[in-house]
């Protein structure tokens, strides 16, 4: 198996982790008595009366949100998401496992309630944090949201984009307005900054420590935080000299959630970078004001 498929193995194991994890906060819930999500609520009052468990009125539901979207997008519907199919299956057994997993011990007062609703909350959103980090299939619920927003001209909440900058300090003109631009959220900068071509080498092993920290954490917080886009500002910059490695790179964004969008600006990207890409461009200067010795002027260029 190469490396690529290797990754993918990694991914869908995360998945099946996660929805383990989910079930098992599914069935804390209902053995809490104090209430269940509500996805999962309709599945529970359904088995209440009806001769199917939670887990067999889980999968109902989700084969049920699966048709649903076939019959909102028709011919858009991309079959790739009948993976959610299986998922759902899979969800719905590993729920009946944890609810006869834990049928020999529940709370004994109205305190242990309390404390098996915190554990079900809990495993529930690491499991959703599994899920979402693992990137590869949106579960049934959550396709046929997106399926109501590709059809229906609604606004269903804005994109969340994660502004990441590099070679750049807090002075930065554009962060100003970036600063205040609704669900933009802006990565830490250096208050000073030499140029690199200024840097000796101790500098430049200080800023290559400094903008790897920056990377790791935004990585992280990309996947965690489900955002929608992410920015990498001059990160190309920052790979050529030698501050981030090309390998890491390039690992986050074969890696990504297919639904995430990724822009990288910087000059003299290596040939897998654009092999990779959906859109190239390229930016060629003409004329500048450098070139007679102008440097950059407040409110033009910063």
């Amino acid at each position: 198996m190469n490396q690529k498929g290797k990754k993918l193995a990694e991914r869908y194991r995360l998945l099946c982790a996660g929805l383990v994890i989910m079930a098992f906060g599914v069935a804390f819930s209902i053995k809490a008595g104090l209430g269940t999500s509500p996805i999962s609520s309709v599945p529970y009052v359904v088995s209440l009366f009806a001769p199917l468990t939670v887990g067999t009125a889980t999968i109902c539901m989700h084969c049920v949100f699966i048709l649903l979207q076939i019959l909102i997008l028709r011919k858009k519907y991309q079959l790739v998401q009948l993976l959610q199919l299986p998922v759902a299956v899979l969800f719905g057994y590993m729920t009946d496992f944890a609810v006869w997993a834990l049928q020999g011990i529940g709370p004994q007062n109205y305190f242990h309630q309390w404390v098996f609703c915190v554990i079900g909350i809990l495993l529930v959103g690491i499991g959703v944090s599994f899920e979402v980090t693992a990137g590869v299939v949106t579960l049934a619920g959550e396709g046929l949201v997106l399926a109501i927003c590709q059809a229906a001209p609604i606004k269903f909440g804005n994109m969340k984009v994660l502004f990441v900058q590099f070679l750049k300090t807090e002075f930065s003109g554009e962060r100003h307005v970036l600063s205040h631009t609704e669900n933009v959220t802006l990565t830490f900068c250096p208050l000073e900054l030499k140029f690199t071509f200024d840097m000796d080498e101790k500098e430049k092993m200080q800023a290559a420590k400094i903008f790897k920290g920056i990377f790791e954490r935004s990585v992280t917080t990309a996947l965690t935080e489900r955002y929608d886009m992410v920015v990498l500002d001059e990160v190309f910059d920052v790979v050529n000299c030698g501050m981030l490695t090309e390998a890491e790179v390039y690992e986050f964004i074969t890696n990504a959630p297919k639904s995430m969008e990724i822009v990288m600006t910087g000059h003299n990207p290596s040939q897998r970078f654009l092999d990779v890409a959906d859109y190239v461009t390229e930016f060629k200067k003409i004329k500048h004001p450098y070139d007679l010795g102008i440097t950059g002027r407040k409110g033009i260029e910063f």
